[in-house]
């Protein structure tokens, strides 16, 4: 039987549900706690440069111009991102 899953895909500002990975869905859950590229690195236990990258595939599926219109959605959608939690103490 299927289950009814939580839907993790955020929106874009026109209407149409961008998909995402894992990965990115992380990443920008990290973002919002402000953390730096090099901190959710550690805290994802990937490379800065690879959240990097999940964070430019995000804006450009989302067609967002900057890293703050992407917080702006994120925000706005926030219900829709894991819980990360807070940042451990390196």
């Amino acid at each position: 039987m299927m289950q009814n899953r939580k839907t993790l895909t955020l929106r874009h500002p026109g209407g149409e549900n961008v998909p995402e990975d894992e990965g990115e869905r992380e990443v920008v859950a990290w973002l919002l706690h402000g953390l730096t590229n090099k901190e959710i690195g550690r805290e994802l236990g990937i490379s800065h440069r690879t959240v990097e990258i999940h964070r430019a595939r995000l804006m450009r599926k989302l067609a967002v111009p900057s890293l703050p219109a992407l917080i702006d959605i994120a925000l706005a959608q926030r219900d829709k991102l894991p819980d990360v939690g807070a940042a451990q103490p390196s």
